[in-house]
């Protein structure tokens, strides 16, 4: 579904006049493509715009950069995520279910440093969104994770690197341990090759076990048995590590992991039933 609108004006606007057809041909892109969103902020890989404009990587590369120059956009080229920086002033977002989607799709996208452009935005353009802009706020909160780095992304703020396997106490750099529950509630999808975000997940994890009712050890268990039946059944489905659900959207608001309380029986691999058809044979071989 496309959300972004194209404003008449648009053509004539100092920022896009000068551009080259390639050039002029990006902006609408990154506002209609496939993988846009109602926000303007979204993952956009280099080689999905390739693909689909039929350009090289590197032609898309440099396109990317001279939308960058003009202050079109503000592209993290670390965790590959766009943010077209008037897109909100132009493009309505209304409270209830679209804020609430909003709030559900910034789960699935990677931590970046220009989740601070998309607060202010929101923070000047819809200040009436009041769940989005205390979710923002709260994302913000961990500036701590955004250190200087020298070849890592661009930024308005600077170049800046994300470690996302740390969490820290208000940017006074003091780490604060996860609990053995959540590691092993982590473990999954480690092994599900799908370990993204775990600063998200982390809080998921608190806000799940807050608003949940009885024990919390016992509803931390929960959510580890519901994450297990979750991996058995990609397992079994064979599902690829890109369709696999974050860990952050699986204990969200959607609550998804309640889908998956009920165990799943294991689905044998072909090479399990060729070894075991195997076993069979020789035992009979044998018998005889």
């Amino acid at each position: 579904m496309a959300y972004g609108e194209v404003q008449g004006k648009t053509w004539r606007s100092p920022s896009i006049r000068g551009l080259n057809d390639s050039q002029k041909l990006a902006w609408p892109y990154v506002l209609s493509n496939k993988h846009s969103n109602m926000m303007g902020y979204y993952e956009l890989p280099l080689s999905y715009m390739a693909d689909d404009l039929e350009w090289s990587v590197e032609k898309t590369k440099k396109v990317i950069e001279t939308l960058e120059g003009r202050g079109i956009i503000a592209y993290d080229h670390a965790t590959q995520v766009v943010f077209i920086c008037k897109y909100l002033k132009y493009n309505r977002l209304s409270s209830g279910a679209r804020e609430t989607g909003a709030i559900t799709r910034l789960h699935d996208i990677p931590e970046s440093p220009l989740l601070c452009r998309l607060s202010a935005a929101v923070k000047e353009w819809h200040p009436q969104l009041v769940q989005l802009r205390s979710y923002l706020e709260e994302q913000e909160s961990h500036s701590g994770l955004f250190e200087v780095h020298e070849e890592s992304t661009r930024s308005p703020r600077g170049l800046i690197d994300i470690d996302k396997d740390r969490v820290t106490d208000k940017g006074q750099g003091k780490e604060k341990g996860y609990s053995s529950d959540f590691e092993e509630f982590w473990d999954v999808w480690k092994s599900l090759k799908r370990a993204v975000d775990k600063v998200g997940a982390w809080k998921a994890w608190n806000t799940t076990l807050k608003g949940r009712n009885g024990d919390g050890s016992q509803v931390a268990s929960s959510l580890i048995f519901a994450a297990r039946n979750y991996q058995q059944v990609c397992q079994n489905d064979k599902t690829e590590s890109k369709y696999i659900m974050h860990a952050a959207t699986f204990l969200g608001p959607g609550l998804r992991w309640a889908d998956f309380k009920e165990p799943v029986e294991s689905v044998k691999t072909d090479d399990q039933e060729r070894a075991e058809r195997d076993e069979r044979l020789r035992v009979w071989a044998e018998e005889e």
